[in-house]
């Protein structure tokens, strides 16, 4: 009979412990899943950063490379206008010249009627 009840309280302690110990495990896992869904949710933001910055990245690439071909057209335009100067400069130079001659003949024609 104490024997029984000897085994009978040994079986109700060792029920205590593992209800203790389940609970405990509970309690662990409770915790563990509440960081796991705070951790997915981090790296939710932080895909959504670097989605963001990505996004923010290609458009200001296209911006840059607007600009490079931007600069590009200019530096033809600033050209063919470098070309364009030269150009009337020579025929400034040809107009002097065919001036200079004019009025050589002219000097020349009133001298003559003189």
């Amino acid at each position: 009979d104490d024997r029984i009840k000897a085994l009978q309280e040994e079986a109700v302690s060792g029920f205590e412990d593992f209800k203790k110990q389940f609970k405990s495990l509970q309690d662990e896992l409770v915790n563990v899943t509440q960081k796991q869904y705070a951790a997915a949710e981090k790296c939710v933001i932080l895909e959504q950063r670097v989605s963001s910055a990505e996004s923010q990245k290609a458009a200001k690439d296209s911006e840059l490379q607007d600009r490079v071909a931007e600069v590009e057209m200019l530096k033809e335009e600033n050209t063919a206008l470098q070309e364009k100067l030269v150009d009337l400069e020579e025929a400034r130079s040809t107009i002097r010249e065919n001036l200079k001659s004019v009025e050589a003949q002219y000097e020349a024609l009133k001298l003559f009627l003189d």
